[in-house]
């Protein structure tokens, strides 16, 4: 049984990845994990030097608050595991920092974890980062609110290189589990090889021309415009940085944009 990795942030935006999860893995035949972010995480003050910007100030924690907020995360999942065998036996894992993780996530065929941004928890916003630039496997980064996973059109942007290939493989077993598939092409005569893939998996595509012009932000843009326009339940793209902080600081143009702008589920994988 394929394994999964659910990033749980120290909040009650918890129950949004405990929710899809309880959704999404009985449908793929995934057995979930989970581990606790902590509230915090120390952020080196030399990466926002390097770029010119102040360290951002992370406000003192109220510990009975917290430690009130912890219990109920624990008892989500204890009680999401009671109901559903998707959910391993075992409890989850505590105070994790960003290299626990990732050892995990290298191990799982899947990732779940909220959109950065969408909390004020820098550490959280770090580890979602760190995962999906080192961890290994995709991360299905979920907007904020809880939903439920549709299945009909899943949308595939592709542009022949490694970042597009890796996505397009790590995300077979999501892509097998909708009704249709759009490959978006982005570049010229690059969609052939990736229709031809599917189709050795026994997956059928349709394949659209999508012509994207002008930055990194206006290509994030026409995607985001165009899974909209397909009605797509689902994105999978490859995940592209800018510069050796990008990963602290913000990834590259096109998918920070459609990372903050989609308003389904995105796949990304490095």
């Amino acid at each position: 049984m394929p394994a999964c990795l659910a990033l749980l942030p120290f909040d009650d935006q918890q129950l949004s990845v405990l929710h899809y999860a309880r959704r999404v893995a009985p449908t793929l035949d995934l057995k979930v994990s989970g581990v606790l972010v902590p509230p915090s995480q120390e952020i080196p003050a030399y990466l926002f030097d390097h770029a010119g910007l102040g360290v951002p100030h992370i406000p003192s924690r109220d510990e009975t608050a917290d430690e009130a907020l912890r219990s109920n995360i624990l008892a989500t999942w204890d009680e999401a595991k009671a109901g559903s065998s998707a959910f391993r036996d075992c409890a989850v894992l505590e105070s994790v920092n960003e290299e626990k993780a990732n050892a995990i996530g290298r191990c799982s065929d899947l990732v779940f974890a909220l959109r950065p941004g969408t909390l004020a928890s820098p550490g959280y916003d770090l580890m979602v980062r760190a995962a999906i630039m080192e961890g290994g496997a995709p991360v299905v980064v979920l907007p904020p609110g809880q939903r439920e996973q549709e299945f009909n059109l899943i949308a595939v942007v592709w542009n022949g290189t490694l970042q597009s290939s890796r996505a397009l493989r790590g995300a077979l077993p999501l892509i097998r589990a909708f009704k249709s598939v759009v490959v978006l092409q982005t570049r010229a005569d690059t969609a052939g090889s990736a229709v031809d893939y599917l189709a050795s998996h026994g997956v059928t595509a349709e394949t659209k021309m999508m012509t994207v012009k002008g930055s990194a932000r206006e290509r994030g843009r026409r995607i985001v415009e165009e899974s909209r326009t397909l009605g797509a339940d689902m994105v999978v793209m490859g995940a592209y940085s800018e510069g050796r902080v990008g990963r602290y600081l913000g990834f590259g143009g096109a998918t920070e944009k459609v990372m903050t702008g989609a308003g389904v589920p995105v796949v990304f994988a490095r």
